[in-house]
């Protein structure tokens, strides 16, 4: 447990409050009335399952750009209107088509409030998948490792010779 001091300096370093009303104007002035009041009760519910501030505030700001995508009430949505919600992402986000770590993090918020708002969950232990969102796949972001050269020189000789510098430092 953090002590106070932490606490309080955390807050300073990454203001989560300001960053949390911040979001909240930005949906309050884009989005309608009842949408609003959806995402209130999805945060009161992120809340009351001790996620982090910071991952709450990322869920919101997620689910406000594809709420504005979506350009309706979640409450009517049908897995058509989902299925397309994800192709706008995709097409935007993606590269050739690729799932990047933005598409995943956009699919993984979408199924837990779509998760949450249709079953009562977010947990898909608890209540499944519904069936808009039963067959939206997370794939994996390709991950671009870029090595300089004498670290690419360094580790073929920790391969070829893993006990290199037991055997003091030659040239290789």
């Amino acid at each position: 447990m953090m002590s106070n001091s932490a606490t309080v300096s955390k807050e300073i370093i990454y203001c989560y409050q300001a960053v949390n009303k911040r979001i909240w104007r930005r949906i309050e002035n884009d989005c309608t009335t009842e949408n609003f009041t959806l995402l209130k009760n999805y945060e009161r519910q992120m809340i009351k399952e001790s996620l982090a501030t910071a991952t709450i505030n990322r869920n919101l700001e997620r689910l406000h750009v594809l709420t504005r995508m979506l350009n309706m009430n979640w409450e009517n949505t049908t897995k058509q209107d989902i299925e397309e919600l994800i192709i706008t992402v995709i097409q935007k986000y993606a590269e050739n088509g690729q799932e990047t770590d933005t598409t995943y993090d956009f699919k993984r918020s979408l199924k837990a409030f779509v998760r949450w708002y249709k079953l009562g969950s977010r947990s898909l232990k608890e209540v499944g998948d519904p069936d808009e969102i039963n067959n939206l796949k997370t794939g994996e972001a390709e991950v671009f490792v870029r090595i300089s050269e004498q670290n690419q020189k360094q580790i073929k000789a920790k391969v070829y010779f893993p006990d290199v510098s037991l055997q003091g430092n030659h040239n290789i």
